[in-house]
Protein backbone atom coordinates (compact mmCIF):
# COMPACT_ATOMS: atom_id res chain seq x y z
CA UNK A 1 0.00 0.00 0.00
CA UNK A 2 1.45 3.35 -1.00
CA UNK A 3 1.60 6.44 1.16
CA UNK A 4 -0.86 8.14 -1.22
CA UNK A 5 -3.44 5.37 -0.67
CA UNK A 6 -2.99 5.65 3.09
CA UNK A 7 -3.72 9.39 2.97
CA UNK A 8 -6.88 8.80 0.91
CA UNK A 9 -8.01 6.09 3.31
CA UNK A 10 -7.72 8.56 6.16
CA UNK A 11 -9.92 10.99 4.23
CA UNK A 12 -12.77 8.49 3.76
CA UNK A 13 -12.45 7.33 7.33
CA UNK A 14 -12.72 10.94 8.51
CA UNK A 15 -15.85 11.54 6.44
CA UNK A 16 -17.46 8.38 7.82
CA UNK A 17 -16.42 9.09 11.41
CA UNK A 18 -17.51 12.74 11.29
CA UNK A 19 -21.14 11.76 10.85
CA UNK A 20 -20.97 9.58 13.97
CA UNK A 21 -19.24 12.32 15.95
CA UNK A 22 -21.91 14.85 15.04
CA UNK A 23 -24.73 12.46 16.00
CA UNK A 24 -23.12 11.89 19.40
CA UNK A 25 -22.44 15.58 20.00
CA UNK A 26 -26.03 16.47 19.10
CA UNK A 27 -27.36 13.72 21.38
CA UNK A 28 -25.32 15.12 24.29
CA UNK A 29 -26.50 18.70 23.68
CA UNK A 30 -30.14 17.58 23.48
CA UNK A 31 -29.77 15.68 26.76
CA UNK A 32 -28.13 18.69 28.41
CA UNK A 33 -30.91 20.94 27.08
CA UNK A 34 -33.64 18.61 28.43
CA UNK A 35 -31.97 18.31 31.84
CA UNK A 36 -31.47 22.07 32.18
CA UNK A 37 -35.04 22.75 31.06
CA UNK A 38 -36.38 20.34 33.70
CA UNK A 39 -34.24 21.93 36.41
CA UNK A 40 -35.24 25.43 35.31
CA UNK A 41 -38.91 24.51 35.53
CA UNK A 42 -38.48 23.00 39.00
CA UNK A 43 -36.23 25.68 40.44
CA UNK A 44 -35.20 29.12 39.42
CA UNK A 45 -31.78 28.39 37.90
CA UNK A 46 -29.74 31.58 37.36
CA UNK A 47 -28.76 32.04 33.72
CA UNK A 48 -30.85 29.09 32.55
CA UNK A 49 -32.69 31.04 29.85
CA UNK A 50 -29.45 32.17 28.25
CA UNK A 51 -27.91 28.72 28.40
CA UNK A 52 -31.09 27.16 26.97
CA UNK A 53 -30.96 29.60 24.05
CA UNK A 54 -27.29 28.79 23.52
CA UNK A 55 -27.96 25.04 23.58
CA UNK A 56 -30.89 25.42 21.17
CA UNK A 57 -28.58 27.24 18.72
CA UNK A 58 -25.89 24.59 19.11
CA UNK A 59 -28.41 21.83 18.37
CA UNK A 60 -29.64 23.71 15.27
CA UNK A 61 -26.05 24.12 14.04
CA UNK A 62 -25.29 20.46 14.74
CA UNK A 63 -28.42 19.36 12.88
CA UNK A 64 -27.32 21.32 9.81
CA UNK A 65 -23.78 19.92 10.01
CA UNK A 66 -25.14 16.43 10.59
CA UNK A 67 -27.37 16.65 7.50
CA UNK A 68 -24.40 17.75 5.42
CA UNK A 69 -22.17 15.01 6.85
CA UNK A 70 -24.90 12.41 6.29
CA UNK A 71 -25.17 13.43 2.64
CA UNK A 72 -21.38 12.97 2.30
CA UNK A 73 -21.57 9.57 3.98
CA UNK A 74 -24.48 8.47 1.78
CA UNK A 75 -22.54 9.53 -1.33
CA UNK A 76 -19.51 7.53 -0.21
CA UNK A 77 -21.53 4.44 0.67
CA UNK A 78 -23.42 4.59 -2.64
CA UNK A 79 -20.09 4.00 -4.43
CA UNK A 80 -19.69 0.56 -2.82
CA UNK A 81 -20.73 -2.05 -5.43
CA UNK A 82 -21.54 -4.78 -2.90
CA UNK A 83 -25.05 -4.71 -1.42
CA UNK A 84 -23.77 -6.37 1.75
CA UNK A 85 -20.88 -3.88 1.98
CA UNK A 86 -23.29 -0.96 1.61
CA UNK A 87 -25.61 -2.45 4.21
CA UNK A 88 -22.77 -2.93 6.70
CA UNK A 89 -21.53 0.65 6.23
CA UNK A 90 -25.07 2.05 6.45
CA UNK A 91 -25.73 0.13 9.66
CA UNK A 92 -22.62 1.61 11.24
CA UNK A 93 -22.32 5.11 9.85
CA UNK A 94 -25.97 6.04 9.26
CA UNK A 95 -27.83 3.98 11.87
CA UNK A 96 -25.04 4.18 14.44
CA UNK A 97 -25.14 0.50 15.39
CA UNK A 98 -22.19 -1.00 17.28
CA UNK A 99 -19.97 -3.47 15.42
CA UNK A 100 -21.20 -6.34 17.61
CA UNK A 101 -24.82 -5.53 16.73
CA UNK A 102 -23.99 -5.40 13.04
CA UNK A 103 -22.20 -8.76 13.16
CA UNK A 104 -25.13 -10.32 14.96
CA UNK A 105 -27.73 -8.90 12.56
CA UNK A 106 -25.76 -9.95 9.48
CA UNK A 107 -24.99 -13.37 10.94
CA UNK A 108 -21.22 -13.01 10.62
CA UNK A 109 -18.36 -12.86 13.07
CA UNK A 110 -17.09 -9.59 14.49
CA UNK A 111 -13.75 -10.25 12.76
CA UNK A 112 -15.43 -10.61 9.35
CA UNK A 113 -17.44 -7.46 10.05
CA UNK A 114 -14.30 -5.45 10.76
CA UNK A 115 -12.43 -6.86 7.76
CA UNK A 116 -15.37 -6.12 5.48
CA UNK A 117 -15.50 -2.54 6.71
CA UNK A 118 -11.75 -2.10 6.20
CA UNK A 119 -11.95 -3.56 2.68
CA UNK A 120 -14.72 -1.19 1.59
CA UNK A 121 -13.11 1.88 3.17
CA UNK A 122 -9.93 1.05 1.23
CA UNK A 123 -12.05 0.59 -1.91
CA UNK A 124 -13.60 4.04 -1.45
CA UNK A 125 -10.15 5.60 -1.50
CA UNK A 126 -8.98 3.98 -4.73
Amino acid sequence: MTEKTDIRAVRSERVLARGLELKEEKRLRVREFAALRRRAQEDCVPGAAGRLRELREQVKRLEAEEAEAEADVRALIARVPSRRGRLLLEMRYLSGLRWEEIAEQLGISLRVTMRTRARWVRYLDM
